[in-house]
């Protein structure tokens, strides 16, 4: 299955409800999820904050993608972390933890919840 068909297969659930976009347990976009697009390297989320707002977020490809559906809980879960790329006794986890970069995406090593909230 292609990556994008898999994106698009996870977000199904959560069209046209009310979401909340969480990073380190607070929200940091919400509004109902209109749309969903992928474009290079970004997942975009079209949202409608209410009704006369509509704004487009865009979020980095993650390593890994989760789909939770519990009964009253459901949400999709962009894992940002590395040990999703490589094990963690890797050589390449250990450069990529210690090699100082200038300039990281505040995603990188975390996790970004997409939570239905109604």
């Amino acid at each position: 299955m292609l990556v994008s068909e898999n994106i698009e297969r996870q977000f199904v659930e959560l069209l046209q409800h009310d979401i909340e976009v969480l990073f380190n347990r607070k929200v940091i976009k919400s509004g109902k999820l209109l749309l969903l697009s992928h474009k290079s390297s970004v997942i975009c989320l079209t949202l409608q904050q209410d009704p006369h707002t509509i704004k487009s977020y865009e979020l980095p490809y993650p390593f890994d993608i989760k789909y939770i559906n519990e009964p009253g809980d459901k949400h999709v879960v962009f894992d940002y972390t590395l040990t999703n790329i490589t094990p963690r006794d890797d050589l390449l986890y250990r450069i990529s933890t210690i090699v100082p970069t200038k300039k990281t995406h505040r995603f990188l090593t975390n996790k970004v919840y997409i939570k239905a909230v109604d």
